[in-house]
């Protein structure tokens, strides 16, 4: 892979909607679940109500969730689900991800067994 192919793929995930952590966690939820209620999704993520109703609303204003308001017994419930450009979205930006990371597990082998050497070495006595 070629710098510019790097340079490319990054750039692709930066433009992304998806490009922060939340947002990117929220849609692998909703294309692996189909649909959840707000409450639930927010223990899940362990984040902030109001934090994650901002990320909901980005991603509701660029078209990627639809959510629906409604009255139980229970009190009102928001369910949240993927569209179908999200989860064309999710599943391009997991693309990009896994063509970026390509190479790295026969670069990332390298680096462990360097790093390894590099502990045995410290760990030795002086002799």
């Amino acid at each position: 892979m070629t710098h510019s192919d790097i340079a490319s793929i990054l750039e692709g995930l930066r433009r992304s909607p998806l490009n922060a952590p939340v947002r990117l966690a929220v849609m692998v939820i909703l294309v692996y679940r189909g649909e959840i209620e707000f409450n639930e999704l927010q223990k899940i993520l362990g984040v902030k109500p109001g934090l994650l109703w901002s990320h909901i609303e980005k991603l509701h204003r660029d078209g990627l969730v639809v959510y629906k308001r409604r009255f139980t017994a229970r009190g009102p419930r928001l369910t949240i689900r993927a569209t179908s450009k999200g989860v064309m979205e999710t599943l391009g930006y997991i693309r990009l991800l896994r063509s970026l990371l390509s190479t790295a597990p026969e670069r990332a082998a390298d680096a462990m067994i360097v790093e390894q050497r590099e502990d045995d070495k410290l760990g030795q006595a002086p002799g």
